[in-house]
């Protein structure tokens, strides 16, 4: 803890107390006391290979309670109780006089969060199994709403059941996976950032009725290479025989630092319905298709990934020198037919003509889908089910 506030990752002495006071072994019994306390995050629930719940590592969890802005006696609706940890934060920090309700899809991670929040005594955390995407109307209207999980939209029973000028945050799917974590302020009609911030791992995807097209795949042979797309040109078979297949790696001239990476990202997938994403655990029996153009550690395990843009007879991924210290050289992979590795280039030759527009300066705002909207100047609107985004770099 002592390290995240030196690091200027904790600034709030209400966050701050809250961690201090809340002890996180006690939500994760599972796993050695020497790892609980590192700013990393632990899988907690899987299936078929798939992720279906972590508890997010400390840092990204106070970013997110830091720009949620909560307050003494606040009402506040969490989507995804996870472990419960982080209710037992919200908690903290409002006190006895305000409400924390949490909601989780399935009935044992609820099971366990309520195990946990008693044992840590915080029993006043109002803990339910339901879908998270119709939010919980028995408490509302709440001062606040934080979700937890990945979010393809920010769904309508959220904006209905939060207070005027209330404020919702979430990590927010552009597409393919792509997070922002945004802090929103519920106006009249729409809501509007007030932060955005684009996260280098994302959060889980959110389950249920209101998951989004989002495809969560794992391919090839050994089922151990991660695919993220909203939308898919090729089978996932198909698409492996691409990755399997020769290369050919393009040089795109320009220089990338990581956070300009991570604000390049998300230009891509606002212009992009086929980006993609492909990861691979370190070891993997295939041995290292995915380019390791980015690893992440998760619970002491490396994973390896890269992102793209994949055509109905082409692929072309992120690639880059791994001796070339930063900043580096965007290389592109092509595989297959060329009119991906094309688009991807042409697309990272227009922010870099663009200015290199940073992920801070991106504005969101939220529309009813029957709202009607004309971008103007560098506005981008990526089309949802229930809502329309509208995304400006400044």
């Amino acid at each position: 803890m002592d390290d995240l506030v030196a690091s200027g990752q904790i600034n709030d002495h209400h966050v701050e107390a809250a961690f201090r006071a809340v002890p996180r072994h006690v939500f994760l019994p599972q796993f050695p006391i020497e790892s609980v306390y590192k700013d990393q995050g632990f899988e907690i629930k899987a299936s078929g290979g798939i992720t279906l719940s972590t508890s997010t590592g400390p840092s990204a969890m106070a970013y997110m309670l830091e720009h949620l802005n909560v307050g003494s006696g606040d009402r506040v609706l969490e989507i995804g109780t996870a472990t419960g940890y982080n209710a037992a934060l919200i908690a903290h920090i409002v006190g006895e006089d305000g409400l924390v309700v949490t909601l989780d899809i399935d009935d044992d991670l609820v099971e366990d969060a309520c195990d946990h929040l008693s044992n840590a005594e915080y029993d006043q955390v109002k803990a339910f199994c339901a879908d998270g995407g119709y939010g919980y109307s028995d408490y509302a209207p709440y001062d606040r709403i934080i979700v937890t999980t990945s979010a393809w939209e920010l769904l309508p029973a959220w904006v209905e059941q939060l207070k005027p000028g209330g404020r919702i945050v979430a990590p927010l799917a552009i597409r393919a996976g792509r997070q922002v974590i945004v802090a929103l302020e519920n106006k009249i009609g729409h809501l509007v950032s007030e932060s955005a911030t684009p996260m280098g791992s994302g959060f889980i995807t959110l389950r249920g009725a209101f998951r989004g097209p989002i495809q969560e795949l794992l391919i090839g042979p050994s089922q151990n290479i991660y695919l993220t797309a909203d939308e898919l040109a090729t089978e996932p078979d198909a698409l492996y025989e691409l990755l399997a297949g020769p290369s050919i790696d393009h040089r795109s001239g320009v220089q990338v630092t990581m956070r300009e990476l991570y604000s390049l990202r998300f230009w891509i997938a606002a212009t992009e319905p086929t980006i993609c994403q492909l990861g691979e655990g370190d070891g993997s029996p295939n041995g290292g298709l995915v380019p390791r153009f980015q690893e992440d550690l998760n619970a002491d395990k490396r994973f390896y990934w890269t992102e793209g843009l994949a055509a109905q007879n082409g692929l072309a991924l992120f690639h880059r020198d791994p001796d070339q210290a930063l900043p580096f050289e965007l290389y592109v992979r092509s595989y297959g037919d060329a009119s991906a590795s094309n688009r991807l280039l042409q697309r990272i030759a227009d922010w870099d003509a663009a200015g290199r527009p940073t992920g801070q300066s991106l504005h969101v705002k939220v529309y009813p889908m029957d709202t009607s909207y004309a971008p103007t100047g560098r506005e981008m609107v990526v089309p949802k089910h229930h809502t329309k985004l509208v995304l400006k770099w400044e």
